[in-house]
């Protein structure tokens, strides 16, 4: 299903793009699939990290006003089959279908679009909470610690192992760590679903996005964190040693997110190492995954310790 929608996306944006005078000749039903088809990946759980796939091609193919229109299409099939706490979701994940499209037109940076795509997920979420507020009258703040306090619980009846024999003041402090990781974790996965969707916009269509917004395709294998990260990243790890009330919880979350950045760039090398050593298809995403839920040590520390010792360099030389 995914492979279909994204070749789906592929086609008619290259269409549009490379030769305009064709755009007509995309079939009805293909003009349809934007409208349901971002609702569909996102019920499907499996697929919902690409349910801003759709409105992103849609809005670079056909322009803003379709986007919105299959926005509101999308997410009334949301509302209707999944309720309101999916619809918040839904909204959440697919702010970036219509922002991307919006910044590269503008011929920002991969960086800069990223950076403001993610602030507009954030406001947008924020925004979402607060009508949440004001119509239900429910606090969602104080629903997700009640959700994050009750999966502990659930997780730790499945498998005792996760507490350990602690004590209950050690069981209370595991669960104010995890409502204080709330935050990073939000913010981690608006990242990766940026990330994500930007790599197979690129991979989908890398001539027609040449052409017309200047983007590279081999960005996806050079792509470096900025150098000034580094900074914030070694200040937020020293105060998960030296422990402050409040600053370190604060440092906690700086720390995770920026790791995520660093483990990004460190799937880009992995990347430029596969082309090196001719590793494709199948086997490629067998390393991808494996790499990621196996060895992500090694890919935060290829992504953090790139800035000085620069593995792209060295392998190609060797």
């Amino acid at each position: 299903m995914f492979r279909w929608g994204t070749e789906f996306a592929q086609s008619s944006f290259e269409a549009d793009v490379n030769r305009p005078g064709l755009a007509g000749r995309t079939p009805v039903w293909a003009r349809v699939i934007p409208f349901f088809l971002s609702a569909l990946f996102f019920g499907s759980v499996v697929f919902s990290v690409f349910s801003p796939l759709p409105l992103l091609f849609l809005h670079l193919r056909s322009g803003r006003k379709w986007a919105w229109f299959a926005l509101l299409t999308n997410g009334a099939l949301v509302l209707l089959t999944l309720g309101y706490p999916a619809l918040i979701g839904y909204l959440f994940t697919a702010a970036l279908g219509l922002c991307i499209p919006e910044f590269l037109n503008r011929r920002f940076t991969i960086e800069r679009s990223a950076v403001l795509t993610l602030s507009a997920m954030a406001s947008s979420l924020i925004l979402i909470f607060l009508i949440y507020r004001l119509a239900f009258h429910v606090d969602l703040i104080q629903e997700l610690a009640r959700l994050s306090s009750e999966s502990f619980d659930q997780m730790n009846r499945l498998a005792p192992s996760v507490s350990n024999g602690a004590s209950p003041e050690e069981i209370a402090e595991m669960k104010r760590k995890t409502l204080v990781l709330l935050p990073s974790g939000f913010a981690v996965m608006a990242l990766s679903l940026v990330w994500a969707n930007l790599v197979i916009l690129i991979k989908a269509s890398p001539i027609a996005l040449k052409e017309r917004l200047g983007i590279e395709s081999v960005l996806v294998k050079r792509w470096k964190a900025p150098e000034f990260l580094v900074w914030p990243t070694i200040v937020s790890g020293f105060f998960l040693v030296v422990n402050v009330p409040v600053v370190s919880d604060i440092a906690l979350n700086v720390f995770v997110f920026l790791m995520a950045i660093y483990g990004i760039q460190g799937l880009s090398i992995l990347g430029f190492l596969f082309d090196i050593w001719g590793v494709k298809g199948a086997l490629r995403m067998i390393g991808y995954s494996i790499s990621v839920f196996l060895m992500h040590p090694l890919v935060l520390s290829l992504g953090f310790f790139d800035l000085w010792f620069d593995f792209r360099s060295k392998f190609r030389q060797s």
